[in-house]
């Protein structure tokens, strides 16, 4: 289905951050499939874009995964502060401003299909300065000052 990124959240390679994976129990026989790998912790290495909006600062900056469970090296978040950025006005659907910035979201833009398609072939790291330039400088309205409290309204 897709990785963990740096918002400890699941990104999958087509909708990013517009994933909620649930539980479903059966007793049905399913064949299991193969893990996605799709470069994102590399990706989401270098990128950052999702902690310099968070409001309440619960993204890590760390340059690598900083934190290990049962194995698996993934980005800390603070999922306290996260929680409490839902208490800032932004709706039923809480802040999402992490998810809002991500290329990884913006499925149907250039940046999105350069990213999808080139990045797991490019080992020089070359396409992902690539997107996080255009990602900053074709929708600047990301960064906006009212992302940021105490103007935070959500992404809505």
């Amino acid at each position: 289905m897709g990785e963990i990124g740096r918002t400890s959240n699941c990104l999958a390679p087509d909708f990013g951050g517009n994933v909620r994976p649930a539980v479903i129990t059966t007793s049905l026989p399913l064949a299991a499939d193969k893990p996605v790998d799709f470069n994102l912790a590399e990706f989401c290495s270098r990128c950052k874009l999702c902690a310099q909006v968070c409001p309440t600062q619960a993204i890590s900056y760390a340059d690598q995964p900083d934190f290990e469970i049962y194995g698996l090296r993934r980005f800390c978040t603070n999922l306290a502060k996260c929680r409490d950025g839902w208490n800032l006005g932004a709706g039923p659907m809480g802040c999402r401003a992490c998810i809002s910035v991500c290329p990884w979201t913006k499925k149907n833009t250039w940046v999105h299909r350069f990213v999808r398609e080139v990045l797991s072939h490019d080992a020089t790291g070359t396409s992902q300065n690539v997107a996080i330039w255009a990602e900053r400088t074709l929708y600047p309205k990301n960064y906006a000052d009212d992302l940021n409290p105490p103007n935070y309204k959500g992404v809505y």
